[in-house]
């Protein structure tokens, strides 16, 4: 009876262990070819957020957006990755783009220069956060 329970559980750890290794190694999707749900300014996106922070997280977390605005700061990640924060009209706060380090060929502008970008909203904290971003 003991072994029965003693090997039911090793296989079950076993089993759960090989679904936590294979979702830690699954790559990221691109969203090189995700479809755009919505379209619009770092100004826009950040003062919606600002305004409402609940009715802009129903309409804009967990989708894909295009942004556009003037590049602020580039900041480099430790995984050898960057993020672009984009202006608004906070004096501040701005939009926050990490890119997807493995589906960006475009080099990265220069500060003062106006970009768009594509990325999954992931919510508002002071800065509205984008991730998985690619250059258009």
């Amino acid at each position: 009876m003991k072994k029965g329970i003693i090997i039911t559980l090793l296989i079950a750890a076993l089993a759960v262990g090989s679904l936590a290794y294979y979702f830690y190694q699954k790559p990221v999707q691109s969203l090189r070819d995700a479809t755009t749900e919505l379209s619009l300014t770092s100004e826009e996106l950040h003062s919606n957020f600002e305004t409402d922070e609940a009715a802009a997280n129903k309409k804009y977390t967990g989708k894909v957006i295009e942004v556009e605005g003037e590049l602020i700061e580039i900041l480099e990640n430790s995984d050898q990755s960057s993020t672009l924060i984009l202006s608004s009209a906070h004096p501040i706060f701005g939009v926050k783009c990490r890119l997807n380090p493995k589906d960006n060929s475009k080099a990265i502008p220069e500060k003062g220069s106006r970009v768009k970008l594509k990325g999954l909203c992931t919510g508002f904290n002071s800065d509205v956060e984008l991730d998985q971003c690619i250059l258009l």
